[in-house]
């Protein structure tokens, strides 16, 4: 910045700001008074030679601020690179060629000029924004779900590629026991308590944030007594990471999730302890980065969390920003309710893009 400001003064900044709209009011030697875009009289800022620096005075004059003093550098990156310091240095490389008294680079390359740098920056996006096209949707609703609910009559679409499943419940309401009956489903390749895999799935990744081992190594078992096989561990992982950190946590389940797709698709993740993710789940700003974090792992996975709801009249409130976060987003939001009289669970499909399947109940034992 230092050896861009020595080389860019008057003329560069006053041409500068031309080209974004901006017109010299008058020229009084060492000061020329400037005008902002859009109107007409007084002055709105105002270049001095012998500071070196543009001084806004106006508000109206977006992105610019009132009362900043801008030197060449500041003024290229607030103009054109929307105060990204790191871009704007990127695209002023220096050329080698240094003053051989003073050691300082005596020149800069050219910013780049404002067409180059939007196409660079727009072909970052390709492939991470799709653009739907109805010449080249085949209407083919099947290629849309993965997971589906169905009963005897009736089919219900629970699921997609890249779908979002929020699974909540009170305490102990048997919330991962049935995320497991849903994972197992898929090695079955029938329908566990009503729900059926419209593909056969390569993994399913299940990271449990709260249990300890051994009701980890329950769970396992319970899988391999209702699979009669223990060849699950091919497609299902479970994965005991309550001993690392929140932020451990998340740095390893997308490690975990780069390195599984390496060897082919992953076609779910399940967190089981979704608001463990953060260290405080009443911050909304950490929550909101969380939740793009996790968006952004997604791509054609179907990613489901597994939410606690507080205690209260009703039980529909998530706990923390991140578990409402998280279901707000949900394509299929799914409540399960634990009565201690019957020791039964109910499960219902509490809000679903789709037409919500019928709730229905379960219990279990240690078989």
């Amino acid at each position: 910045g230092t050896a861009f400001n020595k080389t860019h003064g008057r003329d560069e900044v006053i041409a500068m700001l031309e080209n974004h709209g901006w017109k010299v009011a008058f020229d009084r030697g060492k000061q020329v008074h400037m005008i902002r875009p859009g109107k007409e009289k007084g002055i709105s800022g105002n270049w001095h030679d012998e500071v070196g620096k543009f001084y806004c005075f106006t508000s109206s004059a977006y992105p610019l601020q009132a009362g900043v003093a801008y030197s060449p550098f500041a003024l290229l990156v607030a103009l054109q690179y929307d105060g990204d310091w790191s871009a704007a240095a990127r695209d002023i490389t220096p050329i080698v060629k240094t003053d051989k008294a003073t050691g300082l680079l005596e020149m800069y390359q050219a910013p780049m000029p404002v067409e180059q740098r939007v196409q660079a920056n727009a072909d970052k996006w390709a492939g991470r924004v799709w653009v739907y096209d109805p010449y080249n949707d085949d209407g083919n609703d099947e290629d849309d779900t993965i997971l589906q609910y169905t009963t005897n009559k009736d089919v219900y679409s629970v699921l997609g590629p890249g779908g979002g499943l929020s699974l909540g419940g009170e305490m102990k309401a048997r919330k991962s026991m049935l995320m497991r009956t849903i994972a197992g489903a898929a090695v079955a390749k029938k329908a566990w308590l009503g729900f059926q895999w419209t593909i056969s799935p390569r993994k399913i990744l299940i990271f449990d944030t709260e249990q300890s081992k051994k009701w980890l190594k329950m769970g396992g078992r319970q899988l391999t007594k209702m699979l009669g096989t223990k060849d699950w561990r091919d497609v299902i992982e479970l994965h005991y990471i309550r001993e690392l950190s929140s932020k451990e946590r998340l740095d390893f389940i997308e490690e975990v999730l780069y390195l599984a797709r390496t060897k082919g698709k992953v076609d779910m993740v399940v967190i089981d302890g979704i608001v463990d993710l953060v260290t405080n789940f009443n911050d909304v700003e950490q929550s909101y980065k969380v939740h793009e974090r996790l968006t952004a792992m997604q791509k054609d996975s179907a990613f489901a969390g597994i939410v606690h709801l507080n205690r209260g009249k009703d039980s529909t409130w998530e706990r923390g920003h991140l578990g409402a976060i998280w279901t707000q987003k949900a394509e299929t939001i799914i409540r399960v309710t634990y009565d201690d009289n019957t020791k039964v669970s109910t499960a219902q499909c509490y809000r679903s893009r789709d037409m919500p399947f019928p709730e229905f109940e379960f219990t279990q034992d240690r078989n």
